[in-house]
């Protein structure tokens, strides 16, 4: 989501936000909020017309009229948020993937023990950058240019 659309409560902190259908957030709202998670749900933007505040997500593309549709017909979904400026966002995109990954164990990352408690086993997975993203912002700046 658009950094820049923030509220003044939302400027400091954590940037990752969530919003899930309410079935869903009954069922692991301790998990979300409380454990290992610690995920903050997204605050609803204030109006004159809805002063509690309402479902805002600038940037968020078809998310919100995805998830407002999940919500009416009982279909459980949770969407992930985070605040990012526009620029190289593949940090914020890392994020993203690891909270996700803290909720559902995807990837194993925790180191794991031989049975003599001291050989440290590394995970065998870890995240994969796409290579699309090599050249996000082009190629290289040729330093002769410089010279």
């Amino acid at each position: 989501m658009h950094a820049h659309e923030r509220l003044d409560i939302q400027l400091q902190g954590p940037q990752f936000r969530y919003i899930s259908t309410p079935d869903l957030e009954a069922e692991n709202k301790e998990r979300f909020t409380h454990d290992v998670l610690k995920w903050i749900p997204l605050e609803g933007r204030p109006s004159l017309e809805d002063p509690e505040g309402s479902l805002y997500l600038p940037g968020g593309g078809i998310a919100k009229s995805l998830f407002e549709d999940c919500s009416k017909e009982n279909i459980p979904a949770i969407v992930v948020l985070v605040f990012c400026a526009e620029g190289d966002n593949a940090q914020d995109a890392v994020k993203l993937a690891y909270n996700l990954n803290l909720w559902m164990d995807l990837i194993d990352f925790k180191p794991k023990y031989d049975l003599d408690g001291k050989t440290i086993i590394k995970p065998a997975s870890t995240w994969r950058v796409p290579s699309s993203w090599r050249l996000l912002f082009g190629t290289a700046v040729d330093q002769t240019l410089f010279h």
